[in-house]
């Protein structure tokens, strides 16, 4: 595939992502974001998701003192993310407004943001983006590592072997 089309393909996942859907109060749009930064700090924040994408989130989102975090979302996990207490879909439909800002930090971002919708929750925000990233600079430091540590072993065999 050349870069053409793989530009254009990533364009038109980008363009998906962020079309407008509609739920019973109303348009929804997701709005895909690379880095918490970009979050709203005035009001507290719904983090979708308490696999390993939520707890990279989370812990972002709670080196920025200005932002907090309400509770983590999550389908089939119960407890605590970095002692954030995690709840049901169906308890944080209890006490959702329209506007309230919904963080999602899972790859199962389409169906949640249907789910969302579905309820009448219009203020997404979509930071699987961050969550890759981040996942793939922990591999990459993690391999540069194995590499470095490897060559260690290598240079220690060959020093040993020629004395």
């Amino acid at each position: 595939m050349c870069g053409h089309r793989i530009c254009r393909s990533a364009w038109s996942r980008l363009e998906k992502a962020q079309r407008p859907i509609i739920g019973k109060e109303g348009c929804s749009m997701m709005r895909v974001l690379d880095d918490v930064a970009h979050l709203p700090s005035t009001v507290p924040l719904f983090v979708f998701g308490a696999g390993q994408g939520g707890h990279l989130v989370v812990r972002a989102i709670r080196r920025r003192p200005q932002m907090r975090i309400e509770a983590v979302i999550d389908t089939y996990k119960r407890g605590e993310v970095n002692g954030i207490p995690v709840i049901t879909p169906a308890e944080f439909f209890e006490r959702a407004k329209p506007d309230t800002p919904v963080v999602i930090a899972s790859m199962y971002m389409d169906e949640i943001k249907l789910q969302l919708a579905a309820h009448g929750v219009r203020n997404l925000y979509n930071l699987y983006p961050f969550v890759r990233n981040q996942l793939a600079e922990a591999r990459y430091r993690r391999d540069r590592l194995r590499a470095a540590l490897i060559l260690t072993a290598t240079v220690a065999a060959a020093w040993f072997l020629a004395a």
